[in-house]
């Protein structure tokens, strides 16, 4: 009947270590029109263009209105890979592997101005998309949200539960589902209590947040349980990478008595 409280005990610093490049979707996407291919030095990147400021400067080119008004997306990426100076309306960078970064320059027929992309036959079945990572909008830096991180630590908490049950003689929560939905809430209410008092809503998990020299562009790839069966072809996504170093963030367990909820 208690409102619930923070407790100092239930205050839990940690520190992710990033394994393998980690994609949160924003639900937005890169064209081909707002980005370029570049290689500086042994390394290729992306290059985010202020594709609306260079038209703003170059409106009064008559050649560039040309280009745009015939709607061909292949000319049009053609004419900003040429004229489109990254140092001056380059908004980012982000590194990209160079098979990647080769397939992405060829997207609409598109080449990059100093690479050898330019020898390549054209590919205008690939359509040049980025996925975009999730990022903070105050601060604009890509972070893991404490949702995500909760969904990873409940399915191997609710594995742990499950299997403790089964020793106890229980039935596994697979053979309780087809029992129908009371049954199931019941078994969820004997793992993690009443919904006044449920434990995993009693966890909270903070964001984690991570710079923006952390991500790259990387090739997604879906692997099917089936070895047999492809998977389904993915948009190439920006992503944490593993030498981002430890993100920080923070568990807190609340309670509705003088304890917390779980321990």
């Amino acid at each position: 009947k208690m409102p619930r409280s923070w407790q100092e005990k239930g205050f839990v610093p940690f520190w992710i270590e990033v394994l393998t490049p980690v994609h949160i979707g924003s639900n937005k996407e890169l064209s081909p029109l707002d980005y370029l291919i570049r290689r500086l030095g042994n390394q290729y990147w992306l290059c985010g263009i202020d594709l609306q400021g260079w038209l703003m400067q170059n409106a009064s080119d008559i050649s560039i209105q040309s280009i745009i008004s015939k709607g061909d997306v292949a000319q049009i990426r053609n004419m900003l890979n040429e004229k489109v100076d990254p140092k001056l309306f380059g908004i980012y960078f982000r590194p990209i592997e160079e098979t990647l970064a080769r397939e992405l320059s060829q997207a609409y027929g598109g080449n990059s101005a100093n690479s050898k992309f330019r020898e390549q036959k054209s590919q205008k079945d690939k359509t040049g998309e980025v996925a975009l990572a999730l990022r903070n909008p105050v601060s604009d830096c890509p972070y893991i949200p404490g949702s995500s991180l909760k969904g990873a630590i409940s399915t191997p908490l609710i594995n742990f539960l499950d299997l403790e049950r089964k020793r106890c003689g229980k039935p596994l929560l697979r053979d309780v589902m087809a029992q129908g939905r009371e049954s199931i809430n019941s078994a969820l209410t004997d793992m993690f209590g009443s919904i006044n008092e449920h434990a995993m809503q009693a966890l909270k998990i903070s964001d984690c947040m991570a710079l923006n020299s952390a991500c790259a562009i990387v090739r997604a790839v879906e692997q099917s349980r089936n070895q047999e069966k492809k998977g389904t072809p993915k948009t190439p996504c920006e992503a944490i990478m593993p030498s981002s170093g430890p993100l920080w963030g923070r568990m807190m367990l609340d309670s509705s008595g003088k304890t917390p909820a779980i321990t």
